[in-house]
């Protein structure tokens, strides 16, 4: 009934299928009758409801008797936020789920903000605490526990000529995890850390087969001379473009003054620690790992190219309207369109000629590993 109606007018229903049931049969007359009295006689003894907005009929669910839809009145939530010692923590991160509404804590760790309702739930997030969630519910005042988030907190970080646990860190240090680095399908390192770290950005300035010529730029350009970081491959300055990602067993870094002073001006664009792996414990037996992957490329978009008999034409005028020699002639435009002189001015679609389908890539590692007592060894191919 509803799809004859659609057909015949040029109205369209808009309702919700898990609150509107309109799979149930019903018979009506709709001989000479309107469109209200046919919508009428149609959803009156269903618990559909119906209202007409522009070109839509609108479809929603009858309120039953003795119910009333009060919408949740808006409530002033209070509170403060404390870690587990009870010291109030400053600057914590207050806000209602799923919306913009939000506030952050004082000097005394204290907040009040007005939510939607009694069914709002607070987010508090807070540096180096975990995230934690509480619904208002009938309670108005709250005191807040924040917990140290020991996962972060407990990671090592490798800063200047050692490492440090990240919660004892004041400067500001990029870890990249060398699972991300691996996963991704790159010919060099620093084409895996674009986008992988924050401050960290990597141009680069060719494609060709075995050349990697990647820019590497932390928190923008810090000098008018070189600005590129310092690169530190345990302990010693190196190119990070000739490691293998499957060598990688930990990447920082570091971004401000505060956490690259100790290189002096040579730090002054940033500095980029790298150590590779080695084998730990006393004693390890030989173990081989092998791990690869294949894919296929395929480019997304690529520029539409006019032929040559149309870039001849537009060539011409193009010089012609400068006032400037012309660059080809009426003679060199019949050589392409006659095609007598094909080593010189053949009509090729080069983008065609190039790309061609998918292009395969595949990447295969194979390592060996182990540690007696007198010598430990890794051993890497790819």
């Amino acid at each position: 009934m509803m799809k004859e109606i659609e057909e015949q007018t040029d109205l369209r229903f808009f309702y919700s299928g898990s609150l509107v049931d309109v799979n149930k049969v019903v018979t009506i007359d709709m001989k000479d009758k309107n469109l209200s009295e046919v919508l009428s006689q149609l959803f009156s003894p269903t618990n559909i409801n119906w209202r007409i907005s522009g070109n839509q009929i609108l479809l929603f669910s009858k309120v039953k008797e003795g119910t009333k839809q009060v919408p949740d009145r808006k409530v002033l939530v209070k509170g403060v936020v404390v870690d587990a010692s009870g010291i109030p923590l400053i600057g914590v991160n207050i806000k209602e789920k799923g919306t913009n509404n939000g506030t952050i804590t004082d000097m005394d760790g204290g907040f009040s903000l007005t939510v939607s309702g009694k069914k709002a739930v607070l987010q508090m997030s807070y540096v180096g605490y975990a995230m934690k969630e509480i619904q208002v519910g009938q309670e108005t005042s709250f005191k807040i526990v924040m917990e140290e988030d020991t996962k972060t907190l407990s990671e090592v970080v490798v800063v200047g000529y050692g490492t440090q646990k990240k919660v004892n860190l004041t400067g500001s240090v990029a870890v990249a995890a060398p699972e991300d680095i691996k996963l991704r399908p790159i010919s060099s390192v620093s084409n895996g850390l674009q986008g992988l770290l924050p401050g960290v950005t990597v141009v680069s300035s060719t494609g060709l087969p075995g050349q990697s010529s990647s820019t590497i730029r932390i928190r923008g350009v810090g000098t008018t001379g070189n600005a590129d970081p310092l690169i530190l491959i345990d302990g010693v300055e190196g190119d990070i473009n000739l490691l293998n990602p499957e060598d990688i067993e930990s990447l920082s870094v570091l971004k401000d003054a505060a956490s690259a002073s100790i290189y002096g001006a040579r730090g002054a664009n940033g500095v980029i620690l790298v150590t590779t792996k080695n084998v730990g414990g006393k004693e390890a037996k030989p173990t081989i790992n092998l791990n690869g992957y294949y894919g296929l490329q395929t480019p997304t978009r690529l520029p539409e190219m006019v032929d040559a008999a149309t870039y001849i034409k537009m060539d011409m005028e193009a010089t012609k309207n400068v006032g400037k020699p012309a660059n080809y002639t009426e003679a060199h435009l019949q050589k392409v369109l006659d095609g007598s002189d094909p080593d010189y001015f053949s009509n090729t679609n080069w983008i065609d000629q190039l790309y061609r389908g998918s292009a395969p890539q595949q990447n295969y590692n194979l390592n060996v590993s182990g540690k007696s007592k007198g010598m430990g060894y890794y051993i890497i191919s790819g």
